[in-house]
């Protein structure tokens, strides 16, 4: 069994309008029912078992009343590559799962066949990217919106979480930095991926093998695409819309 610590990413560049309009100082803390989001996210995480710790992010007044639920707090440096830094010094277990604050439907069940999954799927993988089919996910949420990639075979959409291996961190440290100096520039951004793939996006007729390749060529360990049933993982609350749908399924 994976032994994982889960990387609980508590941060946020604005305070949005209709987070405001709840009366809530930060996304995480959304009232959801009688409890807010992030309660959700703690109670599923520390209920797998495959998690052994919990390390939240963010900024520690927000935070206050959280602080002695986790394992370990790292204060929020408002960058993403500098967090990934602070992150990997203070790792201690073999596999890393990273957890947006906003994914309060995905729960332990959930967590905790992901994880088999991928342990049964790839034994000695160092990346786990995972993938929902469009078809899961409107199956599932007739209604709900998301944004998919067009690839051959169908529309696909990454999961809000993934998993590393430990050994993965400098490289992930490494192309963080170089999409972070290309993230303002197309030019930039296009140059990171071979022509090959440009093209068979383009035409969609790129496959999830080719999205793999292009990422395992980069890093140069193995990582892998996983399809995955579980569209829950899907489904973040990035607007008031998704706020109220994820409340019509949890209260």
């Amino acid at each position: 069994m994976f032994e994982i610590e889960a990387i609980l990413l508590g941060g946020q560049d604005k305070l949005e309008d209709w987070i405001k309009e709840e009366g809530a100082p930060h996304k995480a803390l959304l009232q959801i029912g009688e409890k807010k989001m992030i309660d959700y996210i703690l109670e599923s995480l520390r209920n797998t078992p495959q998690i052994k710790r919990i390390v939240l992010t963010g900024d520690r007044e927000i935070y206050k009343d959280y602080i002695e639920k986790v394992d370990l707090f790292i204060d929020d440096t408002h960058n993403f590559v500098d967090n990934l830094i602070k992150i990997s010094e203070k790792a201690e277990l073999p596999y890393s799962v990273f957890v947006p604050i906003d994914v309060p439907l995905i729960t332990s069940e959930i967590y905790e066949k992901t994880f088999s999954y991928c342990e049964e799927f790839c034994p000695d993988c160092y990346l786990y990217v995972l993938v929902n089919n469009k078809k899961d996910v409107e199956e599932k949420f007739p209604g709900t919106k998301r944004t998919y990639w067009r690839l051959k075979g169908g529309y696909y959409k990454m999961g809000n979480i993934f998993l590393i291996r430990k050994e993965l961190y400098p490289k992930a440290i490494e192309y963080g930095k170089i999409l972070f100096e290309s993230r303002k520039s197309a030019t930039k951004l296009a140059s990171l991926f071979p022509l090959w793939f440009i093209f068979k996006a383009a035409l969609h007729i790129a496959t999830l093998r080719d999205c793999e390749k292009v990422v395992v060529d980069k890093i140069k360990l193995k990582g892998r695409a996983v399809p995955i049933p579980y569209p829950e993982i899907a489904v973040d609350v990035d607007k008031k819309d998704d706020l109220d749908f994820v409340r019509k399924i949890l209260t």
